[in-house]
């Protein structure tokens, strides 16, 4: 179906707590950002894709806190704004040793970097961990209606589908946002993270010799890159606004988003 245009500004966005966070607790994002309407021509938005390359063994964080680097769409089942959010992301995750059930009491249990699947579904958050991840390898990570119009959205690793039992898919008839984004969870301002300890998150995407951070057009069943995006630093139920993540460069190259504060 041709999805609803939304014509929202990011911040306008943000208020809706389009980002909600990836486990219970609350998240601090460094995200670029697609929104359904506003950018492309006003063209629908229905897949996102980028390569995400791991962080080297210098990636840390901190007892207490969750680390991810994602592809994630998000929307609803009803018109925007009236309830019942859906979100489904991919890419890495790790969490410290503190973190009781790791994320979702699924994925990262033991503070070890993994690929993940996470879905927002009947107001709860479920993650499906993929196996262990390889520090410094590159990756695609995918989310996409891949089944035509029919409002289901699956994630893919290097181009073949995650998980097939499971929450492993999400109905969403109106998608809101596209985005590329690191993530810290349990903590909501630069202030509030760091007092977890010493975090250094580094994040690539559109990494070289990869694919570039991509949306699909269902219009022409096609993939475009990404020129230019917004960006929105912080916690986005509150602003669009924050420190400690920074922005390297951008679209349509190979474009960094680290966490150091």
């Amino acid at each position: 179906m041709s999805l609803q245009v939304i014509a929202l500004t990011f911040c306008a966005v943000a208020t809706y707590g389009v980002f909600a966070p990836s486990a219970s607790a609350s998240s601090y994002f460094g995200t670029r950002l697609l929104v359904q309407g506003d950018c492309c021509g006003g063209a629908d938005i229905t897949g996102d894709r980028a390569t995400i390359t791991a962080p080297n063994s210098n990636f840390t964080t901190t007892s207490t806190l969750c680390a991810l680097q994602r592809e994630d769409m998000e929307g609803n089942t009803v018109p925007p704004a009236t309830g019942d959010n859906r979100l489904i992301q991919t890419g890495l995750v790790k969490c410290g040793t503190s973190v009781s059930g790791g994320l979702d009491n699924t994925c990262s249990l033991s503070g070890n970097l993994v690929y993940y699947t996470e879905v927002l579904w009947s107001d709860a958050y479920h993650c499906t961990a993929l196996g262990q991840a390889t520090y410094s390898s590159s990756h695609k990570f995918s989310v996409w209606e891949s089944g035509g119009s029919n409002n289901i959205y699956y994630t893919f690793f290097d181009g073949s589908k995650d998980p097939t039992s499971g929450y492993y898919y999400v109905t969403m008839p109106y998608i809101w946002v596209a985005v590329s984004s690191g993530e810290l969870t349990s903590c909501f301002s630069r202030s509030d993270c760091n007092s977890h300890g010493s975090i250094d998150v580094p994040g690539t995407y559109a990494s070289s010799g990869g694919t570039a951070w991509q949306r699909y057009d269902p219009a022409d069943s096609s993939w475009h890159t990404v020129q230019s995006s917004p960006t929105c630093a912080g916690p986005s139920f509150l602003t669009c606004g924050g420190g400690g993540w920074s922005f390297v460069n951008g679209p349509p190259g190979p474009f960094d988003i680290d966490y150091n504060p």
